[in-house]
């Protein structure tokens, strides 16, 4: 029996966060790590070793916040957010692949049956 891959997509997220300080200082820290990738079908995304058409997701973020008591009416606040992404995609929109999805047909394709003939209608 054939095995038939279905669609299916992996997600990984990490996160660190550190928080600390003392009576003046304080500070906190996070770091976030996602990525998302696998979505098609790997048999037809990978046409060379130069080029892949497997949709991938990468993104690396990060916060810090410092909060310093210079004196008892002097306070100073001091806050840092980035982030840095790459996206790998077809050259079509994403979109537009899975609208195309449902425009096509079930019984555009044949299959094959229990008795393993191919099936079909008239029209495709």
């Amino acid at each position: 029996m054939k095995k038939v891959r279905g669609i299916s997509a992996k997600k990984n997220q990490f996160n660190v966060m550190m928080r600390g300080g003392g009576k003046r200082v304080r500070y906190m820290a996070l770091l976030d790590y996602k990525n998302k990738f696998g979505l098609l079908n790997e048999d037809y995304t990978h046409y060379s070793d130069r080029y892949n058409s497997q949709i991938r997701t990468y993104e690396l973020g990060l916060r810090m916040n410092l909060d310093v008591d210079i004196t008892s009416s002097t306070k100073m606040k001091f806050g840092l957010y980035g982030i840095i992404g790459e996206d790998k995609r077809p050259n079509t929109d994403i979109n537009t692949i899975f609208q195309n999805f449902y425009k096509v047909p079930a019984a555009a394709f044949p299959v094959k049956t229990l008795n393993n003939n191919w099936g079909s209608n008239t029209l495709f």
